[in-house]
């Protein structure tokens, strides 16, 4: 598999379906960098998409392991050392001893970091008025209704396919696990 291409390979074919298209180009808009901080920016937070990811997922799922949090980030410990540091010196987020074993810290928000997060659930309120300025309710409902249902076909698709991971990992010949 070659993994630098030349100026002769041909395009690689775009999807078939106008949903996967879609989807991929809604996604790669949201998650850019410059995206995000401006979105945020309009509550009049100054912070970088590391921040606000870090963020997002304590406000999501609670007090987090500073190795979780780089699992759910896909990235390494040095850049979460780096944005917990930044964060922690801001007042907004802090460690907290871990219940389950006292050798461990886990991350949670302050109440400025909860603020903070509250602020993000503004903004995206706020985005989504904007990008359905002059859609009629029934447009408005339609898409939440699809949304959801994808939303819950994406989640069972996932288990599923975690689940079928989980026991092709359980059952693979040793050797194979010491290539990982």
């Amino acid at each position: 598999m070659t993994l630098h291409g030349t100026e002769q390979d041909p395009p690689v074919k775009p999807y078939s379906n106008a949903l996967m298209t879609s989807l991929t180009r809604v996604i790669a808009q949201w998650s850019a960098p410059d995206f995000l901080t401006s979105v945020v920016a309009r509550e009049g937070l100054d912070l970088d998409p590391g921040a606000i990811t870090f963020i997002t997922f304590l406000s999501n799922g609670g007090p987090l392991r500073p190795s979780k949090l780089a699992q759910k980030m896909v990235t390494g410990a040095s850049n979460v050392s780096k944005i917990l540091a930044r964060l922690t010196a801001a007042g907004i987020v802090k460690r907290i001893p871990d219940p389950a074993d006292a050798r461990a810290s886990l991350v949670t928000l302050t109440l400025a970091g909860r603020k903070v997060a509250a602020s993000f659930i503004e903004a995206g309120d706020a985005l989504v008025e904007d990008l359905l300025t002059g859609w009629d309710e029934q447009d408005r409902h339609d898409l939440v209704r699809l949304l959801s249902k994808l939303d819950q076909s994406t989640a069972t698709l996932s288990s599923h396919l975690r689940n079928n991971q989980d026991h092709l990992d359980a059952t693979a010949p040793e050797s194979s696990m010491e290539q990982k």
